[in-house]
């Protein structure tokens, strides 16, 4: 009996001092189209570390509505340290032209970006797309709250207490707003758990952004790093560079020598067929690209903006896509391309 003791003893210490890992949602992605369609996105982005929600956000709207799902990834972590985990999300049923980016309180929300059919990509992942009623889209936050909160779980019901309002305010929105009587009441529910900044130094010397040291709970600020514009046509295949970020050009499959890289056409203008990227320097972090086109597209305005990596443009004859060529958001090439990051931090290990 005295041995048992001492083992039961020995073995509560020791589960003191373990640390549960805690699951922090870093991406997130709307998939819609037909069933065949986002099945065989499902099979894709799932052996990419996708995890998708079972809730169709169309569920019961009629069988010419669109098959959509939330799709998120997650980093496992046991410190309770947050390293760019989206900590909140937006609702927006606004009509006309679809912001890339939303301000509230504050904070800087981002359009969740969107893969599927033709259709669903024109309409920029709307939650209602083929279904009627309003036009709702999803944002997505990574900006700190006082509280340290970082999204944990996403879930969807038919409980509309608790859910995420519309437009940032008032009781939980029915994500099949407008779409008719037999549907489903759709809420959207978000679980949160602590993760606090790393500690953090900064310490560089910029020509541009000036000279920085500080230690503690610090969040760099987002600023301009460069912009990135054509200053010559080929073979010279030039443009502006800050030393902060670098355009790459080494996907180009073909190059046009006639006009293909110009003012007036842009980066990536007629006959050339390949991908822009836009990469950090050492000792910098991206954070987002904005860039102009020649001419948009329909239900796409200048700036149109890429808010996670890769920061990644096709071009195909002067036409322009996102997400592996699926997207397609203008035409004329890329006038010009505004890199937005900060110097980076040095991680000094786990908060204390």
């Amino acid at each position: 009996m005295y041995k048992k003791s001492l083992l039961f003893f020995a073995l509560l210490f020791s589960l003191a001092g373990v640390t549960h890992a805690t699951d922090y949602i870093k991406e997130v992605m709307v998939v819609g189209g037909s069933s065949s369609e986002v099945n065989n996105l499902r099979i894709t982005l799932e052996a990419q570390g996708w995890t998708r929600i079972n809730k169709d956000l169309n569920d019961r709207c009629g069988a010419s509505s669109d098959y959509i799902y939330l799709f998120y990834r997650a980093e496992s972590n046991n410190d309770g340290v947050n390293r760019g985990y989206i900590t909140d999300f937006y609702i927006s049923n606004a009509t006309g032209t679809v912001s890339s980016t939303v301000t509230h309180d504050g904070r800087t929300y981002h359009l969740v970006s969107c893969d599927g059919s033709n259709y669903f990509r024109g309409r920029q992942g709307d939650l209602n797309s083929h279904a009627g009623g309003a036009t709702i889209h999803l944002y997505y936050t990574t900006d700190l709250f006082p509280d340290n909160r970082a999204v944990t779980s996403i879930s969807f019901n038919d409980s509309q207490s608790g859910a995420v309002p519309a437009n940032g305010s008032g009781s939980g929105y029915d994500l099949n707003d407008g779409c008719g009587s037999g549907t489903d009441y759709i809420y959207m529910h978000v679980g949160t758990s602590t993760a606090v900044p790393p500690t953090l130094t900064v310490a560089a010397n910029d020509p541009l952004l000036g000279s920085v040291s500080a230690t503690g709970f610090i969040t760099p600020a987002e600023t301009l790093l460069t912009v990135i514009t054509p200053t010559a046509s080929y073979p010279n295949l030039q443009y502006s560079e800050s030393g902060r970020a670098t355009l790459n050009l080494s996907g180009f499959l073909s190059i046009n020598q006639s006009g293909a890289w110009s003012n007036s056409s842009g980066l990536g203008g007629i006959n050339m067929l390949g991908h822009l990227e836009v990469t950090a320097n050492e000792g910098y972090t991206v954070t987002r690209i904005t860039f102009n086109v020649g001419q948009p597209a329909n239900n796409y305005s200048n700036p149109i903006e890429i808010a996670q990596p890769p920061f990644l443009i096709d071009i195909e004859g002067g036409d322009c896509f996102l997400n592996n060529g699926n997207q397609y958001v203008g035409y004329h090439g890329v006038t010009s391309i505004n890199v937005y990051g900060y110097l980076t931090p040095v991680d000094q290990g786990n908060v204390t």
